[in-house]
Order: structure tokens, then sequence, then C-alpha cells
């Protein structure tokens, strides 16, 4: 399969399933966030260029529009993650993960996972050249050993 058949499958997945989204309960408010930042880059060597301006000056304003694009299919999809800092009475020290974290009073959970994508690695998911693509469902996160949700983990 190439790389524009299996994105389309997953942007068809991501707008027509339905999400799982887990509400806050009296015991566990606690929420976190997180970003799967994907991209497509040219294969070593630029194979595919000539088929397209692979440049930034023509921003696509939708996932669809985006793999109409010919060189998608010679590309390659990355997805982003970060290690994170390692302290020593954190439990996800020096895990990697996908940029995000905690969300703040106040802040919906896609907000929580634009600000902190932006602290983390600088990247600002409201700018022209980023497609939000979907959400996937909510995750209850438990201690390893069991017991009661500690958090609830969106992520975008």
């Amino acid at each position: 399969m190439d790389t524009t058949t299996i994105l389309s499958t997953l942007l068809k997945h991501l707008r027509d399933l339905p999400v799982n989204k887990i509400d806050d309960t009296a015991d566990c408010k606690r929420r976190a966030s997180v970003a799967l930042i994907l991209r497509v880059r040219l294969p070593e060597g630029g194979a595919g260029a000539e088929v397209g301006n692979v440049g930034t000056d023509n921003v696509s304003k939708s996932g669809e529009e985006f793999l109409k694009q010919p060189w998608i299919s010679h590309g390659e999809p990355e997805l982003l993650f970060v290690r994170r800092a390692v302290h020593i009475r954190d439990r996800w020290s020096g895990h990697m993960a996908f940029p995000g974290g905690k969300a703040e009073p106040g802040e919906t959970d896609e907000e929580a996972a634009v600000r902190e994508t932006l602290e983390e690695v600088g990247l600002d998911l409201r700018a022209e050249s980023f497609i939000p693509l979907g959400a996937l469902d909510d995750r209850e996160i438990r201690p390893p050993t069991g017991g009661k949700r500690i958090m609830t983990l969106s992520a975008f």
C-alpha cells in the first residue's frame, strides 16, 4: 500500500468513527492531552520531488486536499515523539511520548494539547501549516498496580 492509501484510510476513520470522551468524576478531575503530529517527507534522495511542489507556499486546507498532492504517494509518514525529562519523582521520567501534558483549569483538552506542544517542541498547531485531523478515544490512566483512575488522557 502506498502512503496516500494508508493516510486516506486514517483520515476516513478519524472523520467517520465516533470518539469516546470520558467525563470527569467527583474522584477524578485530572486531565492531560497529547498531540500526535504526523508529517510526510520525501525519502532520502528526494525521489518523487519532480511530481509537484513540496514547498511550504502551497498550504492545504484539509487532510483530503493535502493527500491529493502527487508527491505524497512517494513520501514517508513520520510521527513526532519526545523524550520526557528525567526527574526522580516523575512516573513518566525518561519515557518516549507524544508532546503534551496536563490541562490547566478552564482549558479544553484540545487547548491543552496545543499549548503543551508549543511549550515542549516549539510547534504552534494553530498555524495554517498544520491540519487538525481529529481525535482518538479518551483513555483512563490508572496506576500500574490497578485501582482508581488517576487521570483522563485525550489525544489529538
